[in-house]
């Protein structure tokens, strides 16, 4: 079968970058196809995405919320600072609950009575 010039036998259309959503244009199906191949230096993944494996991560722009862009660096950076932050505010809740466990204990008791009375 010649794919030059003429029109392949499985897609209707003169190439299938006109229609790729088309069932005969399919890259799983056919992921040979001009339109499903990747660049020079770049791979496909498990999903069928063309990865670049020299092209650092860090700069992979996610989406952009105005004129700022949300790169996977920021967003990296963003989820530790939030978990260093969390781990601060439990370690201080902590100390605090160690210094007042007699005051916890206590009102925890008379909490109890009360309920055990009231019932």
């Amino acid at each position: 079968m010649v794919f030059g010039k003429d029109r392949p036998k499985y897609c209707p259309f003169v190439s299938c970058t006109d229609k790729p959503d088309q069932p005969r244009c399919d890259c799983k199906m056919f992921p040979r196809m001009d339109h499903c191949k990747c660049k020079a230096g770049a791979t496909k993944n498990l999903q069928g995405t063309c990865v670049v494996p020299d092209e650092p991560w860090l700069n992979k722009e996610l989406f952009t919320i105005g004129n700022l862009k949300i790169t996977t660096a920021v967003l990296g950076t963003t989820a530790i600072v939030l978990i260093v932050i969390g781990g601060i505010v439990f370690l201080i809740m902590s100390i605090i609950a160690y210094r007042k466990r007699k005051a916890i204990a206590s009102g925890a008791r008379r909490a109890s009575d009360y309920v055990r009375r009231a019932s």
